[in-house]
């Protein structure tokens, strides 16, 4: 019938888009892939940890993962929305960058903290973890001082 004749006019709008897309920022696909890589991969082995921990499916973790992803993909659009309209797409590309490998290195320590789950034992991953997750935030200057001052402070309030 009638759908017969606009799906194919449809689908190729859709590719010739897409494709328009992506041919005018490629930089923005290997931020995808990146993304959702790492989006699966802690998806994945926080189901494996929940298992391994007798909790199974939880569906608001499940849930706080998406809602996690959704405020990426909103920052990173909102990123790319700006530099579209101030005409500063470099400068916003940069910015862009920054935030997708903030977003990377979170999601890499969530995901080896779901791996220790599964191999607790394993020297290899806590070593990687203690890297990743404290080392690399003691480089942030000023920031392990802040951490510091904060403690002190919870402390003299009653608070651990």
């Amino acid at each position: 019938m009638c759908t017969d004749k606009i799906l194919p006019i449809v689908y190729s709008w859709l590719i010739y888009i897409i494709g328009a897309v992506l041919a005018y920022s490629h930089e923005l696909l290997g931020i995808a892939v990146l993304f959702i890589f790492f989006f699966i991969s802690d998806f994945i082995t926080g189901f494996l940890a929940s298992m391994k921990q007798g909790k199974g499916f939880q569906s608001s973790k499940a849930r706080w993962g998406f809602a996690k992803a959704f405020c990426y993909l909103g920052t990173f659009a909102v990123i790319v929305l700006l530099g579209l309209s101030l005409k500063k797409v470099d400068t916003f590309m940069s910015i862009l960058n920054v935030a997708v490998w903030s977003a990377t290195w979170f999601e890499c320590v969530s995901n080896l903290e779901n791996i220790l789950i599964l191999f607790p034992e394993n020297r290899f991953l806590k070593f990687m973890h203690y890297i990743l997750a404290v080392e690399w935030v003691n480089k942030i200057p000023g920031l392990s001082d802040f951490l510091k001052e904060e403690k002190t402070k919870g402390n003299k309030n009653g608070k651990c």
